[in-house]
């Protein structure tokens, strides 16, 4: 079986790009406001913070995934690493982020959940179980979530 890619091909400007802009504006702004003595320099650092913990949470945790016919494979610190489909516990999805969180048994050298942004396969995406998650939740032996 050749390598499925399962991961949007945009990872990288949601993992990288979109946080440096938005975290480099939030600090000019920040810059700006007290640079005049503004009292709304003050509600932009705490955007910033708020910004930042949301980005470690969610965005800088994101993984090039594939599949194989052995397991999952992690792109993870410039190696890849294989993660076998009897490992997966659950696969949720996060409609309101774009996200989809595939949560192992034990924890790995990958953490226990592993995050990633699945591709885009229609015009409103977040509509019914994505088309990965429905192949993840087969080839794990789970029961498929209800649309």
């Amino acid at each position: 079986m050749v390598d499925r890619r399962l991961s949007s091909r945009l990872t990288f400007l949601r993992k990288f790009v979109m946080p440096a802009a938005w975290l480099t504006g939030a600090v000019y702004g920040i810059v700006d406001l007290a640079r005049d003595r503004d009292p709304m320099a003050l509600l932009v650092s705490g955007m910033l913070i708020v910004g930042f913990l949301f980005f470690r949470q969610f965005w800088f945790r994101l993984r090039t995934i594939s599949a194989s016919q052995d397991g999952l494979l992690v792109e993870a610190k410039g190696g890849q690493t294989l993660v076998p489909y009897s490992s997966i516990a659950d696969v949720r999805q996060h409609d309101w982020l774009g996200l989809t969180e595939v949560v192992l048994k034990e924890p790995s050298s990958l953490g226990r959940v592993i995050l990633y942004v699945p591709f885009v396969y229609k015009f409103l995406p977040y509509t019914g179980e994505h088309p990965a998650n429905a192949f993840l939740r087969e080839k794990a032996g789970l029961a498929h979530v209800a649309a």
